[in-house]
């Protein structure tokens, strides 16, 4: 039975990671919309086990997302992306917390990233809470709380306005 389970867990695994992939794929080609960019992770055993590594693809050319080449925001969408996955795929409730996560998004792919956030959430019922000093991120939020010498807040967003908050 072993060589059955061992061939179960290499297809789930390789299925999982298919899926992983094209979320990837389409998250980073969604978010940075002037860019030609994929992702594609590479499975290869080392050492007698199994390992994935993540790739970013740029117009054709490969880059391995742990080299100091690939920059933050990308690293930072990605890493968001995985575990969106994980979280959509997992048998836990669906909420992420992100504390100071996002501030090496650049300005210019916000719109796009919590666009794309938007719509993730709204199919797998995703709560997103972000903890952050970056005022830039205000405009996107539902509810925004302060927290003042230990005293928190609701405060009115652009997207609260008009909303009743439970």
């Amino acid at each position: 039975s072993k060589p059955f389970i061992d061939d179960l867990i290499n297809k789930f695994s390789e299925t999982s990671l298919k899926k992983l992939e094209d979320l990837l794929t389409l998250g980073v080609s969604r978010i940075f919309q002037d860019r030609d960019y994929k992702v594609e992770i590479k499975v290869s055993e080392k050492r007698s086990s199994k390992c994935a590594e993540l790739y970013l693809i740029d117009s054709g050319h490969s880059f391995l997302m742990r080299d100091s080449c690939v920059a933050g925001g990308i690293l930072v969408v990605v890493g968001f992306l995985i575990q969106v996955f994980y979280v959509a795929n997992l048998d836990v409730a669906k909420i992420l917390f992100l504390d100071e996560a996002l501030s090496n998004i650049s300005t210019q792919y916000l719109d796009n990233f919590f666009g794309f956030v938007k719509e993730l959430s709204t199919q797998i019922g995703l709560t997103v809470i972000l903890i952050t000093h970056d005022t830039r991120f205000l405009e996107y939020a539902d509810r925004l709380y302060k927290v003042n010498n230990g005293v928190y807040s609701l405060e009115e967003t652009p997207n609260s306005v008009g909303k009743t908050n439970v």
